[in-house]
């Protein structure tokens, strides 16, 4: 079974720039992974991430990773590296949810996050993804067999003005 959680992706990791607020809501954020990690027995956290992300954002603390590992399951970053999106023929950089031409290359992120996660279908995985990816992933996976099930959404929207995607333009 996939879980999906649909987060902005500040709560995924941690910078210096965090203030007070922030550091609340992530803390929230860790607590209802370890929660759902627990009560599902999940062996994969798999994330709409990638090291190119964490060192764009200048991420001081990768939130996610940290879970895993203190839960003792395999940790996944499943979004494509530079290389791999020029493979891919994905020409935009890191930007806004709002950009247009980022949202054209959603199909292909998202045959990659399966394909990353392909042989992990039959164990319970939690992934994590932005909030506009929830419908469509789950269609992708629906569409590929996959048992799915959205537990949550909007994870730190109202907590941070921004979109951290949005300082990556290259």
């Amino acid at each position: 079974m996939i879980y999906l959680i649909g987060v902005n992706h500040g709560v995924q990791y941690q910078t210096e720039k965090n203030d007070p607020a922030q550091a609340k809501i992530i803390l929230k954020f860790k607590n209802y992974l370890d929660q759902k990690i627990q009560e599902l027995k999940i062996c994969v956290l798999a994330e709409e991430m990638s090291q190119y992300a964490l060192e764009k954002n200048h991420a001081t603390k990768h939130i996610v990773k940290e879970i895993s590992h203190k839960n003792q399951i395999e940790h996944l970053m499943c979004d494509p590296s530079p290389s791999e999106r020029k493979k891919l023929g994905i020409t935009s950089a890191l930007v806004s949810v709002l950009d247009k031409e980022a949202k054209k290359y959603f199909p292909q992120r998202e045959q990659f996050w399966l394909d990353k996660i392909s042989n992990k279908l039959l164990k319970n995985v939690i992934f994590i993804c932005g909030n506009q990816h929830i419908s469509t992933f789950s269609i992708l996976l629906k569409h590929n067999g996959v048992n799915i099930k959205v537990l949550s959404e909007n994870w730190g929207k109202v907590e941070f003005d921004i979109d951290p995607f949005a300082q990556c333009k290259t």
